[in-house]
């Protein structure tokens, strides 16, 4: 019989709204049932998650007057609702510095330029833009949580996924450094669930479906 169908389906990259399934029925013989199909909403699970991802072609070296490039490789495709960011630099004087990071959609946000007067060292130094102290107003070395001088909520509703750029150049002769370390840290939805639906649409009731295989996931009774 056809009652007490339903279906089962990943919603892995689907639009949370709503959406239409569609499954048949065929027998060893090779006889397809009617097409049956269910409507059902497509919400997220509710709640958050946190991520941390971190760089691995560090160390790099900071020149003088000059520009480095370090990049993070991320292949998991989130929709990020928050950002912050992590970095380690040891340098002799910070204030030489400004660091940029840019995103795989090509959105570029400063990080920091030119503070921490004549102090040393970024020191596993976070950046948060609901921080309590914009790390202008404060002096190196940077240990703790602080307000970038950019908006990192830039880069809120955008994909995860592909190549991010930090930037650092050392604009003064004299003073060296290292990257030592960095990390985006990201708070993101977990991917969307189904409502469960009934199926508007059974399968014919004279189309034998007996030990059928089900091409979308269906159960027969």
């Amino acid at each position: 019989g056809s009652d007490g169908w339903a279906i089962a389906v990943s919603t892995a990259g689907f639009t949370v709204e709503t959406q239409t399934y569609f499954a048949q029925a065929t027998d060893n013989e090779g006889l397809t049932s009617a097409t049956a199909s269910s409507t059902g909403e497509v919400v997220n699970s509710g709640g958050t998650e946190t991520t941390t991802f971190a760089s691995t072609d560090t160390p790099v070296s900071i020149p003088d007057r000059s520009t480095i490039l370090s990049t993070l490789e991320i292949l998991d495709d989130s929709t990020i609702l928050d950002l912050n960011v992590q970095l380690s630099i040891s340098h002799t004087r910070v204030a030489d510095l400004e660091v940029h990071l840019t995103s795989p959609a090509g959105t570029r946000v400063e990080l920091f330029s030119e503070v921490g007067g004549v102090g040393n060292d970024f020191q596993g130094t976070i950046l948060d833009d609901e921080a309590g102290s914009v790390i202008t107003s404060v002096a190196a070395p940077f240990n703790g949580t602080f307000r970038p001088q950019g908006d990192l909520s830039e880069f809120d509703g955008e994909s995860t996924a592909g190549t991010w750029q930090l930037e650092v150049r050392d604009n003064r002769r004299k003073q060296l450094g290292t990257l030592n370390s960095w990390s985006i840290i990201v708070e993101y939805s977990p991917i969307p669930i189904a409502a469960a639906a009934p199926l508007s649409t059974p399968p014919a009731a004279e189309t034998p479906v007996a030990d059928a295989e089900f091409a979308s996931g269906g159960d027969d009774d």
